[in-house]
């Protein structure tokens, strides 16, 4: 039983304050702290090209809107990651081929006093929404389609998030058509709110706009600023030249 899981989590993670594993994939590590209004969630969207080369994008998120208040903290942040993927998944898969999988999204409440995740798991992705659906080859894993979160201001690093198993069908001479549905659809999708997903068959979130994208301020003048501030990117633009990620190259990977 779900709810006999979380509950046996809880207490032995109150118990211990250590790290636990579960074969369902549930894991926890760092500060049981509660999930709530203007929470910084963490998610990790996990990848897999041909099967062999782990591919990751790092994704932070503010909780805005939470009605479930009294759920499991590891329902809730369940039910988050299922809406990062509720959002981004459809578009994502339209630009990737067979040979990209996308597997799960681990996600970890974000504590910005400490700069370390604390409570966290895993929402596994179901098996018939994993691969991309473009037809064609696919570029090498370490090409990429690029997305720039735009900073708020100068006091902030521009985020970036990379994307491969790119259909060759939709570049030419190292660009992406600016008029790629696809892409279009992801761009926008990275930039809005993402809901609270109870379920893989639930037919909406609630509610849909529970937590907003946002960059975390890690560095002031070259040290380590603690705590951390989060701010809002102003836009997500898409780069039209392919890009790279150096650690997907064959025998390395993420």
């Amino acid at each position: 039983m779900v709810g006999g899981d979380v509950l046996l989590l809880d207490l032995l993670y109150i118990s211990t304050m250590g790290k636990c594993t579960l074969s369902s994939g549930i894991w926890m590590l760092g500060v049981l702290m509660a999930i709530g209004l203007n929470s910084i969630l963490q998610f990790t969207l996990v990848g897999k090209y041909n099967a062999t080369i782990t591919c990751l994008n790092r994704f932070y998120y503010r909780v805005s809107e939470l009605g479930e208040v009294l759920a499991p903290e590891m329902v809730k942040g369940e039910s988050f990651a299922r809406g990062l993927w509720r959002k981004v998944g459809s578009p994502l898969r339209t630009i990737c081929t067979t040979q990209m999988r996308y597997e799960r999204v681990d996600w970890a409440e974000y504590d910005l006093s400490t700069g370390q995740p604390g409570l966290g798991g895993t929402y596994l992705i179901p098996s018939g929404e994993q691969a991309g659906t473009s037809a064609g080859d696919t570029l090498p894993p370490f090409v990429s389609v690029g997305f720039k979160y735009l900073r708020p201001s100068t006091e902030f690093r521009h985020g970036y998030k990379r994307f491969s198993g790119i259909s060759e069908g939709i570049t030419a001479n190292g660009f992406v058509s600016a008029t790629e549905p696809g892409l279009l659809a992801l761009s926008v999708a990275l930039s809005q709110d993402i809901g609270y997903w109870v379920s893989d068959t639930a037919s909406t979130g609630i509610p849909l706009n529970a937590a907003y994208p946002v960059l975390i301020r890690k560095i002031v003048s070259g040290q380590p600023l603690l705590p951390q501030v989060a701010g809002e990117p102003v836009g997500i633009q898409h780069l039209y030249a392919l890009t790279s990620q150096n650690t997907r190259k064959y025998g390395r990977g993420v």
